[in-house]
């Protein structure tokens, strides 16, 4: 999903954001985007100490910074994903702010970035910056640091310690990605690989404790139990995610890091030269992001026919390495009776499975507010509502396709519609008349045969008939019942108070879960 290739994943967007004075600090200055009279080309004027290389570079760097924030609006407001609806349109200016977000938390600020050393943990991808096909379902947390060398120039060991708690969510891995690349994640620790304090595993609500380093300074410590290798990057994200399944019980753990010899010590003195090159990062942020997303939406239509599901495949270097991905894109238009259903078989290979609505920018839409993801999982503790067991509706494409014969499973049926279908299984289109369903799977513990491809786990989409298709009126409820009761798969109807319920619990889990500080 990347060209050299930029993940809808891509981590170079990763790192937001979540004070709003430093947002407002950095989009007030887009706007006055260009070249102001009192400053040269050059860097040099206003604020100018004379002579000073690195401050005029500094400057010089803010400014090129400014002029590719213009060159991404211009590139978004022009392509045809911002022509689709006035959501898309919208979401342009959601997708620019949040890396504004990014690049004045993780690059502009004068701490907590890779060339500094002192690095922590801040949030990303959260219910006010969505970015990167994001996950609802998921707190992401990360941090930026230099692991480009093993050693220091003393010939002292570069390695960080990181440390937190797994809390009670279904899932939490701590994975890395290199920023100045496209391909997406790199090695990854599954809770599950992991021990606690004790040497013992890792369980629910336990304290743990990893170190990160080159593999060759790993080697010299058998002692550091839990280990996390670092690719060499100037600019690496080490991230932290832990999933939930059932928000109103379930909540993200602390964590923290800090680079070993460094606790007790000041930081280094500011230094223009590196606040120059911090701004430069920023700006590539722009210009590899620039170009991407308003593409993004070719290279999912190019690829897959409108409401078709692809098969579970590994993310692999496009994302976490341990993840598996399906998708599907819709285009209902300005129709509200247009609805589609997703069936999902739980054959039980992963302990998380989600389902989330991204428009195509790949973002999530207002998911702390509206029915926009789904999921399912977790011994049936999760948010979905399994059907009875069913017959796989493309049984004979996986026999065709060598597979098995799939007998009764269990699934869920998930609907994709704007107007409320009635069942409990729904994700609203937010005003989408376009937009992408990403799936996922995490804790996958079936070989990679038994998930990926066309077999018995394989997602199907299916139609739901319009009312044109009756020679009587009928309403959107009624059809999709009628659908599922064909499919061997009745529902029972919801209330509009099930549907104010749970948004509550989507709202408590906002407030609950997302105070960083």
């Amino acid at each position: 999903m990347s060209q050299q290739n930029i993940s809808p994943r891509r981590p170079l967007v990763r790192y937001v954001l979540q004070t709003a004075g430093a947002v407002t600090l950095v989009a007030a200055a887009a706007l006055t985007v260009g070249q102001p009279d009192d400053v040269a080309a050059d860097g040099s004027g206003i604020g100018q100490p004379g002579g000073d290389e690195d401050i005029k570079a500094m400057n010089k760097a803010f400014q090129d910074y400014l002029k590719e924030v213009k060159n991404t609006q211009e590139q978004f407001i022009s392509s045809d994903t911002f022509r689709l609806d006035d959501a898309h349109a919208v979401g342009a200016y959601d997708l620019i702010s949040a890396f504004l977000h990014s690049s004045n938390r993780n690059n502009m600020s004068s701490s907590g970035t890779g060339l500094r050393g002192r690095p922590r943990f801040v949030g990303f991808d959260d219910p006010d910056t969505r970015i990167g096909v994001d996950n609802p379902d998921t707190q992401y947390m990360g941090t930026v640091i230099d692991s480009s060398q093993c050693y220091d120039a003393d010939g002292n060991e570069v390695a960080w310690r990181i440390w937190g708690n797994r809390s009670n969510s279904v899932d939490f891995i701590l994975t890395t990605f290199d920023t100045s690349e496209g391909t997406g994640g790199g090695p990854t620790l599954e809770d599950e690989d992991m021990v606690n304090l004790d040497g013992t595993p890792l369980q629910l609500g336990e304290d743990w404790e990893a170190y990160a380093a080159c593999q060759e300074v790993l080697d010299k410590h058998p002692e550091w139990l839990n280990q996390l290798t670092l690719p060499q990057a100037r600019l690496l994200q080490i991230a932290r995610r832990h999933t939930h399944c059932d928000w109103s019980e379930e909540v993200p753990g602390e964590v923290h890091i800090e680079r070993l010899g460094t606790e007790g010590v000041p930081s280094m003195p500011l230094d223009p030269a590196i606040q120059a090159q911090q701004i430069r990062d920023a700006t590539d942020l722009f210009r590899t992001q620039g170009p991407f997303w308003p593409a993004f939406v070719d290279s999912i239509k190019g690829a897959l026919p409108v409401a078709t599901a692809t098969p579970w495949q590994p993310t692999g270097g496009l994302g976490i390495t341990t993840q598996y991905n399906m998708f599907m894109w819709f285009d209902h238009g300005d129709d509200p009776e247009a609805a589609v259903i997703l069936r999902l078989p739980d054959t039980d290979i992963a302990k998380y499975m989600g389902l989330q609505l991204s428009n195509f920018w790949g973002s999530s839409a207002d998911w702390a507010n509206r029915h926009v993801s789904l999921n399912w999982g977790n011994e049936g503790n999760c948010q979905a509502e399994q059907s009875a067991p069913t017959f796989h509706p493309a049984q004979q494409a996986i026999i065709d396709a060598g597979g098995d014969f799939c007998g009764k499973q269990d699934a869920y049926f998930v609907v994709i519609s704007a107007a409320d279908p009635g069942v409990k299984n729904w994700i609203d289109t937010a005003e989408l008349s376009e937009g992408l369903l990403a799936g996922r799977l995490q804790s996958v513990d079936a070989p990679i045969q038994e998930v990926a491809g066309i077999n018995c786990n394989l997602p199907v989409a299916i139609p739901v008939p319009g009312p044109e298709a009756f020679d009587f009126p009928t309403t959107l409820q009624q059809r999709v019942m009628g659908t599922l009761g064909q499919l061997g798969a009745p529902a029972i109807p919801v209330t509009p108070q099930f549907r104010e319920d749970t948004l509550k619990v989507r709202q408590n889990f906002v407030r609950d879960k997302y105070i960083f500080w």
